[in-house]
């Protein structure tokens, strides 16, 4: 990389707008919703900035190897090769730093020009990776260790754990994370450079234990209960010219830790330690790229990003697949109304999508494939396991006029596609439950859901019908989508799914088993519950979007009036019940789509303009988290055109899709 000291605030990259497929497989489904850290609000990083040292901050030429691996974990963790890209850019805009990058492991020409090391990657140890280390070491070399690498496979943990200080996880736990800069009582971790003005660090991360290695000999920065997380070390190495240093890091599991500002500067201080030079040599790089809330009740306002138009061969953008399914690895996929699937695919280590301007198509499906023939009125899909996409068409399979539906494996990095199977079906919208066993097929006439089970081949086998009021489609040309005419959703914890019938405007809601199952509850007549309402909402008939907040709590329906039904759940039963709420910023317009933050404290809403009105805006909500209620705190205009539709969250990586008729365009929340 450049040596050069580099501005260009390529800060972009830390967007990393890649895709979150949520196909875990789990019973119930896996809770991905704490994932995206709450930005931290300036004051809070400035403490842990504050009483730097008063010299000079060093600039000396530092040469900073960072090592990273193959992926081997689920989108947005250990993400290893986007790490040692924006990593790499950012260290290399400090002065007097240059940054080389080596992938599985360094040569010896590079390990010898290396002040620092640091690695991330499925850790390995072998008795060459233990001569290399113990020569960087003897010269006074400086060591990182984040997470994952203190793994040694199926080398000698002792071992390692003599170069290290621990070594080898074999116990862990995935959620929020709270560790101690002060465990043992004496203030050691808070008193050394590193952890100055840490009291503690909360994160949505991995912590490990049961590590091997003398915890006497190292120096523990943080730790959670009596199980070390952060420690540095300083090995005895035989004939050492200077003696080494070593940090490490057990958190760093989720990429959102990496851009969370105060782990950043634990990680940044880590590195100016082992290179022994002052840990505020990197100050300026804590924040870089990061939003920072001015107080705890700041909103964040979203911030245009990158836009993209569809090509001619590419219309009805709008017709998005599955929220929940579009996210996968690499690649936004998007069908269209003449046939046609198209992706948007992303740089597999900057983020950055690969097309510029212009939406093109990926495959074409060759009009979705030689058996399902005829023009589709819509395209209704669904993704499966084992990254299968369902297609469920209005017209043909053969040379037959009924209804079809075809299955294709998916690559999820370049979302080509290699068709499995087709059958003849009834019309209707798709979705599949949070654990990938059961296939929803959604339809009018009747209104019903058709459950069908997923094989482990991914063939769709047909196994029941549920009926009963508030389940069936909104109709054909409404679209399977869980954003913007969305006729369900399902519960968090993946337990229950709702459906809004235009056919008695109600929504039903049905318990989702193991084995993928659908079990009738009950239903809430929406029109009449809106029209009889305080708001007095007289148009409730058609929902256009329905959402459910990340804690269950609250289920959400935006109308074609403007308004907003409100309802408190029951986590345990499902039942709904609604609460009074005015909402009257958006009565004058046609809002089509929301989603809501992880932490449930923000939601985002677009709109277009109704009558005389042309406006088409994103617009910001603080949400309380008790009541549910919704308070406006700001908007923007979008371009004109945009015709918005669906509104996309990545939450893990603070990136808003908003779809438009022939348009995606892109926001950072951060």
């Amino acid at each position: 990389m450049n040596a050069q000291p580099n501005r260009r605030f390529f800060w972009v990259l830390f967007l990393a707008v890649g895709m979150m497929g949520l196909s875990m497989a789990a019973e119930p489904a896996p809770d991905c919703t704490n994932l995206r850290h709450k930005p931290r609000t300036r004051a809070e990083v400035e403490r842990i900035l504050e009483n730097k040292d008063p010299s000079p901050v060093s600039k000396k030429p530092l040469n900073i190897l960072l090592v990273a691996g193959p992926n081997d974990h689920g989108y947005a963790a250990h993400e290893y090769k986007v790490w040692q890209r924006t990593w790499g850019e950012m260290l290399s805009s400090a002065p007097g730093v240059t940054v080389d990058t080596a992938m599985n492991w360094p040569s010896p020409k590079q390990i010898a020009a290396a002040d620092v090391i640091a690695i991330y990657q499925h850790g390995t140890w072998n008795p060459d990776r233990a001569q290399a280390i113990d020569a960087h070491l003897a010269k006074g070399g400086g060591l990182v260790y984040y997470h994952y690498a203190v793994e040694c496979g199926s080398g000698d943990p002792a071992s390692f754990a003599q170069r290290i200080g621990l070594a080898k996880q074999t116990k862990w736990r995935i959620g929020q994370v709270g560790i101690s800069f002060d465990q043992q009582g004496d203030g050691s971790g808070k008193n050394h450079p590193i952890g100055r003005n840490f009291d503690s660090l909360h994160l949505n991360d991995e912590t490990y234990w049961g590590l091997t290695g003398d915890q006497s000999k190292i120096k523990i920065i943080a730790s959670e209960g009596a199980n070390p997380q952060v420690w540095t070390y300083e090995p005895v190495v035989a004939n050492a010219k200077e003696q080494g240093r070593v940090f490490v890091t057990v958190l760093g599991h989720n990429w959102a830790s990496f851009n969370d500002p105060l782990f950043r500067i634990l990680l940044l201080r880590g590195i100016a330690w082992v290179a022994k030079e002052p840990v505020d040599r990197f100050n300026e790089l804590a924040t870089a790229g990061l939003t920072l809330l001015d107080s705890e009740t700041s909103p964040v306002a979203p911030r245009f990003v990158q836009g993209f138009h569809a090509k001619d061969n590419v219309r009805g953008l709008r017709n998005i697949i599955n929220r929940a399914n579009v996210l996968h690895d690499d690649c936004l996929m998007v069908g269209s109304g003449w046939n046609l699937i198209s992706a948007i695919r992303r740089d597999s280590q900057s983020g950055i999508f690969s097309c510029t301007d212009e939406i093109q198509p990926l495959i074409a499906f060759q009009k979705i494939n030689p058996k399902i023939k005829g023009e589709w009125i819509a395209l209704h899909m669904a993704s499966g396991a084992k990254n299968v996409l369902y297609v469920n068409g209005t017209k043909g399979t053969d040379n037959d006029a009924s209804p079809g539906m075809a299955w294709y494996r998916i690559d999820p990095i370049t979302g080509k596609n290699t068709l499995l199977g087709a059958q003849k079906c009834d019309s209707g919208c798709l979705v599949t439950s949070a654990n990938k066993k059961g296939l929803y097929l959604i339809t009018q006439n009747p209104p019903a859901i058709q459950v069908y089970r997923i094989q482990d081949d991914g063939t769709p086998t047909r196994a029941d019908t549920i009926a009963g009021k508030g389940l069936g489609s909104l109709g054909a040309a409404k679209l399977p989508s869980q954003s913007g005419d969305t006729p369900f959703v399902f519960s968090p914890d993946g337990l229950f799914l709702y459906n809004f019938s235009d056919a008695d405007k109600s929504i039903g809601w049905c318990k989702v088993s193991g084995d993928g199952s659908l079990a009738y509850v009950g239903s809430c007549d929406v029109e009449k519950t809106l029209r009889l309402s305080d708001v007095k909402i007289w148009n409730a008939n058609a929902p256009v979007s329905m959402r459910i907040s990340p804690d269950g709590k609250h289920l959400y329906t935006l109308t074609t009036s403007g308004g907003m039904g409100l309802f408190q759940r029951d986590i345990a039963t499902g039942a709904i019940t609604y609460v009074p709420n005015v909402i009257k910023e958006v009565f004058e317009l046609f809002p089509t789509d929301f989603v809501i933050t992880a932490d449930g404290k923000t939601a985002y809403f677009i709109a277009r303009g109704i009558g005389d009105k042309n406006e088409q805006s994103l617009w910001w909500w603080s949400r309380d988290p008790g009541s549910g209620l919704l308070t406006l705190q700001g908007k923007a205009a979008l371009l004109e055109g945009t015709k918005p539709y669906y509104l996309l969250l990545n939450d893990v990586l603070g990136t808003l899709y908003v779809i438009g008729q022939d348009t995606v365009r892109i926001f950072s929340t951060r």
